[in-house]
């Protein structure tokens, strides 16, 4: 599927997706899955600090990962 958008398995990284938009036409949209890990990184590299983590969205409330970012 990655070919459809010009790109090889070596262009992205674990986690990305490319997703149809499934209401009509053509057009692919690119997302990429965090985890608690990534997200950590991300927030020191960037200069803030993780101030909360929850989980929601979905049937099980547990479908999506929130943060609150504080700048250092």
């Amino acid at each position: 599927m990655w070919s459809d958008a010009g790109l090889t398995e070596a262009d992205v990284d674990a986690g990305d997706y490319l997703l149809d938009w499934r209401s009509g036409g053509t057009g692919l949209r690119y997302a990429h899955h965090f985890n608690e890990n990534e997200l950590a990184t991300l927030a020191e590299s960037s200069g803030f600090e993780i101030i909360t983590t929850f989980y929601s969205d979905g049937k099980e409330g547990n479908l999506a990962i929130y943060q609150v970012w504080k700048k250092i």
